[in-house]
C-alpha cells in the first residue's frame, strides 16, 4: 500500500495525534477539576494559609503534574508530526514507553494493563520517532476497542533478519479481527514509505530497521 500523495503527510501524521486527544482528555479535564476545586474551597475559607499534604498545596502539585505532562507530550508529538524529517536512530524502549504513559490511564480504564518485555540489548531502529510513536499508539487504542474484560497486554521485542520487531499482543485478542483507528489507511501506507511495517502475527508486529545490523551505504 502506498500513501496517498494528495493528503500532505503532515495532515496524515496530525489526524493520528488528534485520534489521540479524546481518551486523554480525561486525564487532562479530571485533575484539572480537582485543582480548581481546591482553589476554590480554600478561597473559600478565606485566610489561614492552604494545608500541606493530598487534600493540600501537595495535592495540587501533583494533580498539576499529571495535566502538564499529558499537554506536553500531545504538544511534542503535534510539533514532530508537522515538521517533515527524516529516520533517525531511535532507542526503542523510550519511545515506547512514552506513549504507554500518555495512554496508561486510559487503557487501565479498559482493563488492559501494560507489561513489557523489551530487552536492554534490544538495537536502536532506524525510524521517525514521531511514526514509531504514532504507530504505538494507534495498536493501543485499537486493543481498547477489542476488550471487555481486565486482559494483560505484553510488549516485546525481538531482533531477526536485520530488523526490530516490536510485539504488541492482548491475550486473547486476534490482532487480524481488530480494526485499526486508521480507517483510511493512509497512516499506516505513510509509514511502510519510511521503513516501519506493521503486521499481524501472535499479535500485533511493528518491523523496523535495527541500526547496528543495517549495512552502510556504498559510495
Amino acid at each position: 500500500m502506498h500513501a496517498d500523495a494528495s493528503v500532505p503527510p503532515a495532515v496524515i501524521r496530525l489526524a493520528a495525534v488528534g485520534r489521540l486527544v479524546i481518551p486523554v482528555s480525561h486525564d487532562i479535564s479530571n485533575p484539572l477539576a480537582v485543582v480548581l476545586g481546591r482553589i476554590q474551597i480554600h478561597q473559600a475559607r478565606g485566610s489561614g494559609g492552604m494545608p500541606q499534604g493530598p487534600a493540600g498545596l501537595d495535592g495540587i502539585y501533583e494533580h498539576a503534574l499529571l495535566v502538564s505532562e499529558k499537554v506536553h507530550t500531545i504538544g511534542s508529538l503535534a510539533r514532530e508530526a508537522a515538521q517533515p524529517g527524516d529516520p533517525t536512530p531511535t532507542v526503542l524502549s523510550d519511545h515506547v514507553a512514552e506513549i504507554g504513559l500518555l495512554l496508561g490511564r486510559h487503557l487501565s480504564r479498559r482493563g488492559l494493563e501494560l507489561e513489557y518485555a523489551l530487552p536492554a540489548a534490544t538495537p536502536p531502529v532506524l525510524v521517525r520517532p514521531v511514526d514509531l510513536k504514532l504507530c504505538v499508539a494507534e495498536v493501543l487504542l485499537a486493543l481498547c476497542g477489542a476488550v471487555s474484560d481486565p486482559t494483560p497486554l505484553r510488549i516485546s521485542a525481538d531482533v531477526r533478519d536485520r530488523q526490530v520487531h516490536l510485539s504488541i499482543a492482548a491475550a486473547g485478542i486476534d490482532p487480524g479481527a481488530v480494526p485499526m483507528p486508521d480507517e483510511s489507511g493512509h497512516l499506516m501506507a505513510l509509514f511502510s514509505g519510511d521503513g516501519l511495517a506493521l503486521s499481524a502475527g501472535e499479535g500485533f508486529i511493528i518491523s523496523m530497521p535495527a541500526v547496528s545490523l543495517t549495512p552502510p551505504s556504498s559510495g
